[in-house]
């Protein structure tokens, strides 16, 4: 199994990429459900897919309370999560309040781990002398071994 992408050309005349193409993620189906992911850790695990179903369940109320305390949430191997949101300009600081606030969202940060690429780089350091170090990748891992395949089914699903 690998990602599928599909080629679509830029059609925004106002854009700098207009008319270039890029890849876009297309995908196999609806989105993985609760009882899909508890039957794959049930397979996985010494636990029952219905202890599963409690602790995903009870995931989003925990998330939820943490989230409302101010605080970020990390889930080991997966990554952090946090609240995001925007807010309108203002001429002072003074009118800056809650509800200049809008658009609440979720941010996600996958875990990463830096690996070493085999490549010798060089930077300045602040007396002007270039050194010589071995430069190094951030890698996610929820992305490992992802690959990734063109795909010419018009079935699939765009983002």
């Amino acid at each position: 199994m690998s990602q599928k992408f599909i080629k679509v050309q830029n059609r925004n005349q106002k854009s700098d990429a207009y008319q270039k193409y890029f890849a876009r993620a297309v995908y196999n189906r609806k989105p993985v459900s609760t009882d899909e992911i508890a039957q794959f850790i049930q397979d996985n695990a010494s636990v029952t897919s219905s202890d599963v179903h409690a602790v995903l369940d009870q995931l989003g109320n925990a998330m939820n309370h943490f989230f409302r305390r101010g605080e970020k949430v990390y889930l080991k191997n997966i990554g952090t999560f946090k609240v995001g949101f925007s807010s309108l300009g203002q001429a002072t600081a003074d009118e800056v309040t809650a509800n200049t606030i809008y658009d609440p969202r979720i941010l996600f940060t996958p875990e990463t781990t830096h690996v070493p690429d085999n490549t010798v780089k060089t930077r300045t350091v602040g007396d002007g002398k270039v050194e010589k170090y071995t430069g190094y990748s951030v890698r996610k891992k929820m992305l490992e071994g992802i690959e990734f395949e063109e795909t010419h089914d018009n079935q699939m699903k765009t983002t």
